[in-house]
């Protein structure tokens, strides 16, 4: 076993040493990434402060579960008079929550307790959650005000709010980051959904170059026989090149998600938003060492099926052009739906757990948003290491036919 990993390393030291040396993977792996793709963060800035300013304009839809208590209607007549909040009339406040037509649903079952029912974790039930908690913080200000002035006779009993997510056993604090609530910690996960939507697809298209210098490059300029005469299995071969395509690929995708993030600091900074932001509120929310290596885990097995689909497609090239061609479809299959992903809910929609490589881009926006389902997660990935297996079996036909060494044609 230890004979066959060192072996499995040294092709694939070989493979990217020449890899690198071709000038079209270093143009599109590192030239293209430090200085085109930090111009489209641009645009994400741009969408930072849209957002910052529509948090503010943003309407809460409530619902309210039957029977209301005292305090719950309380509550409805103070929310009433607020501007951010609209009511919901349901008899099904529940229901509506789970399809998305209410943001948050209002009940309880003590007298002096508030539950608050939201979905998920996702970026708009971030923002609605910072409303919310902004309402019952100065609501039980008041309380006390009133109370310590003599106009109520219980001056210590005040209600308690407890926000609840959908699952049973799950229960986020309301007052769990009070030092965090003036960060739009819901637009910026929407920019990190889209900047790791935007990684993905640059992944994409940094696998591109490798997959066709590997094989394409190789088979044109006779130098595929001599590599399939070393001490190695053909199987060997075959993974250290996918391994190879997937290591460029993936920093290529790293390289542009450096860049992205310089620039987007420096757009920040010169907007004055740096400075309002509580950087370790950020992180402790969104980066936590759980989600770090979820992400690292879902960015490698991407990289890995995008290379495979692609050199599996490269190895039936017999010239550039053809190679480049046949990429077509898989390249738009990989850019473009990890792209669509960083659309509000299309994460949560169910069919696309069955899209291989696409439903893993959309499984690293759950794991964002903490909103992952095991069992989506698992099939992503069993899915996706059978689609990687099939892809060097494929290759692996190819050569023992000998049509993989078969000259160019003329």
């Amino acid at each position: 076993m230890t004979n066959r990993l060192n072996k499995l390393l040294a092709a694939t030291s070989k493979e990217l040493t020449a890899c690198y040396r071709d000038p079209d993977v270093f143009i599109y792996s590192i030239v293209l990434p430090a200085l085109i793709y930090p111009l489209l963060l641009f645009f994400a800035s741009e969408f930072l402060l849209w957002r910052t300013g529509a948090v503010d304009k943003m309407k809460v839809r409530i619902a309210f579960e039957q029977p209301e208590s005292k305090l719950v209607k309380e509550c409805r007549q103070r929310l009433g008079a607020s501007e951010f909040a609209i009511q919901v009339s349901t008899a099904k406040p529940m229901e509506e929550l789970q399809s998305g037509e209410v943001d948050a649903v209002i009940g309880t079952k003590d007298q002096d307790q508030i539950d608050v029912y939201m979905r998920g974790t996702s970026p708009s039930a971030a923002d609605a959650q910072n409303k919310l908690r902004g309402f019952f913080k100065e609501w039980q200000s008041a309380r006390f005000r009133d109370s310590v002035s003599g106009r109520s006779k219980d001056f210590l009993k005040i209600f308690s709010v407890v926000t609840k997510d959908l699952e049973p056993d799950a229960l986020v604090a309301s007052a769990a980051h009070e030092s965090g609530t003036q960060t739009p910690i819901g637009s910026i996960k929407m920019v990190i959904c889209a900047m790791l939507c935007l990684v993905c697809s640059c992944v994409a298209y940094g696998a591109m170059a490798p997959v066709v210098c590997l094989f394409t490059e190789e088979r044109e300029k006779n130098t595929l026989p001599t590599t399939l005469l070393l001490p190695v299995s053909r199987t060997l071969i075959i993974t250290s090149k996918l391994l190879t395509g997937a290591v460029v690929a993936l920093s290529s995708g790293f390289a542009n998600l450096v860049n992205l993030a310089l620039v987007g600091v420096v757009i920040m900074a010169q907007t004055k938003i740096l400075p309002t932001l509580n950087v370790a509120f950020i992180l402790s929310e969104t980066f936590p060492p759980l989600n770090i290596f979820g992400l690292m885990t879902l960015l490698i097995c991407f990289s890995f099926t995008v290379a495979a689909v692609f050199s599996a497609a490269a190895a039936c090239a017999r010239d550039y052009s053809q190679a480049y061609n046949l990429l077509t479809i898989p390249l738009l299959w990989a850019s473009v739906l990890p792209l669509i992903g960083a659309l509000p809910v299309v994460h949560h929609v169910e069919f696309t757990t069955w899209l291989p490589i696409a439903n893993l881009a959309y499984q690293i926006i759950d794991v964002l948003n903490k909103d992952v389902t095991p069992i989506h997660l698992l099939i992503a990935i069993a899915e996706n290491f059978l689609l990687s297996v099939f892809c060097i079996v494929f290759i692996r036909n190819l050569l023992t036919s000998e049509r993989l060494l078969s000259s160019p044609a003329n």
